[in-house]
């Protein structure tokens, strides 16, 4: 089984994957930021999850934590 989606956040796309069957998922995570005519990509990837719902709520949470982590250090700017 796999499900993805997208969503926005802090002016970040965050795209992301879960797939895997039975008790063993997986989880992907793609960071897009533009900034002008510049665009940057990041990838995550997530641990063995026992359910889709626990692997997409994890990499989705992941994903805004490297977000939150990228502007407290002063890295990234969020968009206002």
């Amino acid at each position: 089984m796999r499900t993805a989606g997208n969503e926005n956040y802090e002016g970040a796309e965050i795209g992301w994957s879960v797939y895997g069957e039975g008790n063993s998922y997986g989880s992907e995570a793609w960071i897009t930021i533009h900034a002008g005519s510049h665009t940057s990509v990041y990838k995550i990837t997530g641990g063995a999850h026992d359910t889709m719902e626990e692997a997409e709520k994890r990499i989705i949470g992941d994903a805004k934590a490297w977000i939150d982590t990228e502007i407290a250090a002063g890295r990234l700017k969020p968009i206002k």
